[in-house]
């Protein structure tokens, strides 16, 4: 997880979490080192301040958000992070024929002076989730779905993806295949995931950075969503590690008496690690990050 570096009194905020998976966390990582410093590099750029404020641009980013409304500020934060994401790919090409990935969700959060609400876009790859707790500490809206073969969608696009294939696939060594995971001791099915007959390499997830011998439907492209979110709410980014062992509204309450955002992150790590341990859940990596969006004080 990593925060964009901003100066005292800047209008844009950025969070995000990062889940490595095959052998090493390299590509999270790399994640965590360069996704937001790409969008700080590009937001303070004076090709980036020129387009989106009449602002002189000596008044810097400052003055470039608070010039816009919600509707540009959630085109511009688009284009920041899908420039973030895009600037990654030449990066991923020296892990070619290396299994490994990462999931990436990324949140820019803006808010004018004075102003009793925040906007927020988030930007993801993978099924490492964002939500939104309310004021009401109870409340919770998803920012991110799950790329995983359970979203219709996503089922959907790699179902295409293996019928488009299937005319010149070679039997045995099929680029995508939707298939189930089997327990190798008990036979019990598993999850639906992806699979590259010709690497053996399976995927939970259906869009990752990275993890180039995965199936060929897996795709790198981030989804994007923008939410209005009254002052006094909270944000909450985790891996799969948490969400697999707590439902949203579980997050919510199990931080809802815990002010601190670090202590609130800490508890939330702590209870899906006790979950999995000893509630029938295989061990993952878990990480947390908690956001709290405050009014003037």
């Amino acid at each position: 997880m990593s925060g964009l570096p901003y100066s005292a009194g800047s209008l844009l905020y950025g969070f995000g979490v990062y889940d490595g998976h095959g052998k090493s966390s390299a590509i999270a990582d790399l994640c965590a080192r360069k996704l937001l410093r790409s969008v700080s590099k590009c937001v303070h750029s004076e090709i980036y301040l020129s387009s989106v404020s009449d602002q002189p641009k000596s008044n810097g980013i400052e003055s470039a958000v608070k010039g816009l409304g919600s509707e540009r500020f959630d085109e511009h934060a688009k284009k920041l992070l899908t420039h973030a994401f895009s600037g990654l790919r030449e990066e991923l090409d020296k892990f070619q024929g290396v299994r490994v990935g990462s999931t990436a969700t990324v949140v820019l959060v803006s808010r004018a002076p004075k102003a009793l609400e925040w906007r927020v876009t988030c930007g993801w790859v993978g099924d490492s989730r964002g939500i939104v707790i309310g004021p009401d500490k109870t409340q919770v809206t998803a920012l991110s779905e799950d790329h995983t073969l359970r979203l219709a969608r996503e089922h959907q696009r790699v179902v295409q993806v293996q019928r488009d294939e299937a005319a010149t696939a070679k039997p045995g060594r099929r680029p995508t295949v939707v298939a189930h995971r089997v327990n190798d001791q008990t036979g019990e099915k598993g999850p639906k995931v992806l699979f590259n007959e010709g690497t053996g390499v399976s995927t939970v997830v259906t869009r990752s950075l990275g993890d180039s011998q995965a199936a060929s439907a897996l795709s790198d492209e981030p989804d994007f969503t923008h939410a209005t979110v009254a002052a006094g709410s909270r944000l909450v980014l985790a891996s799969d590690g948490v969400w697999d062992a707590m439902a949203n509204n579980e997050v919510a309450a199990a931080i809802r008496h815990i002010a601190d955002p670090l202590k609130a992150a800490r508890v939330l790590c702590k209870v899906a690690k006790q979950r999995r341990l000893y509630g029938g859940f295989t061990a993952d990596d878990i990480s947390a990050v908690v956001i709290n969006l405050y009014g003037d004080e």
